[in-house]
């Protein structure tokens, strides 16, 4: 998780990065076997919890970095 995430989940979620960080590896290899395809930018995007979603693109250095947080918007309808 990039330092940028960290501050990012903190902030918008008052998680512990760490213990997030684990359950985003858990669900995004949960993702991937199941067949998820990135985004046009190689990112995917991977629900956590309490309307948070973290950004997952790929490592430079194999495996994969979570470069964001965002807090989902909840759809109307």
């Amino acid at each position: 998780m990039t330092r940028h995430a960290a501050d990012r989940v903190e902030i918008r979620g008052g998680k512990n990065p760490k213990k997030l960080g684990n359950k985003v590896a858990r669900r995004l290899q949960g993702m991937l076997r199941v067949g998820v395809k990135p985004n046009e930018r190689l990112g995917v995007k991977v629900p956590v919890e309490d309307g948070l979603v973290a950004i997952c693109v790929p490592s430079l250095f194999g495996g994969w970095d979570v470069v964001t947080v965002i807090r989902e918007e909840e759809k109307t309808g």
